[in-house]
């Protein structure tokens, strides 16, 4: 079904002080992050609907600077925070159901 998500890859990315070893959220200076995906990680998504996403404790959340480098299969951002991230997309073609085994 169109607007349907499904994760190619989730992560979570964290940082914690180095004096003290608090957990830091967020950061007055922006920092850039690069991240690399082949096309067999795709799966059964359809790369042009991919965005980069954070869980902001109730949903999911999409990144509007996020940009998608479909010839080199990278998404870089600028990002002042830290989070859950993924990268979700649309489903291609019909309804991608997993298989299941007993």
């Amino acid at each position: 079904p169109t607007g349907h998500r499904i994760a190619v890859r989730a992560f979570d990315l964290s940082a914690t002080e180095t004096d003290g070893g608090d957990a830091v959220t967020s950061f007055r200076t922006p920092y850039y992050m690069t991240l690399h995906y082949a096309d067999t990680d795709l799966g059964p998504v359809d790369e042009a609907t991919c965005g980069l996403y954070r869980w902001n404790g109730v949903r999911w959340v999409r990144e509007a600077d996020a940009r998608f480098d479909r010839r080199n299969n990278e998404v870089t951002a600028t990002l002042d925070h830290v989070s859950w991230f993924a990268i979700l997309g649309e489903a291609s073609g019909g309804a991608y159901l997993p298989a299941v085994t007993r």
